[in-house]
């Protein structure tokens, strides 16, 4: 089964360690190109505000108040798929 095609982008709150419980959308992207090839994500956490670009283009804004801190999760919901050179870096 290929990973080809167009697909959507979501980025969700988690109220909760079991990230499939208590979700909140915070903000999506429609029909991004999805394909075999290694793709870059990044996500810029400032203050109330949250980025997600992919392949360095931007695709999500959201603004989201209610933690001041906490971690980051990566996941899909119905395909295989591999992370690799994960970095989390605090600025000032």
């Amino acid at each position: 089964m290929g990973l080809s095609g167009r697909e959507n982008a979501e980025l969700f709150r988690i109220g909760q360690w079991d990230i499939d419980a208590d979700l909140s959308l915070l903000g999506q992207a429609t029909q991004i190109n999805i394909d075999t090839n290694w793709h870059n994500l990044r996500l810029v956490l400032q203050g109330t505000t949250i980025q997600a670009f992919y392949d360095n283009v931007l695709m999500i804004t959201a603004t989201d108040a209610n933690y001041s801190q906490g971690a980051v999760a990566l996941d899909v919901s119905n395909q295989p798929i591999t992370f690799d050179n994960i970095t989390v870096i605090s600025l000032p």
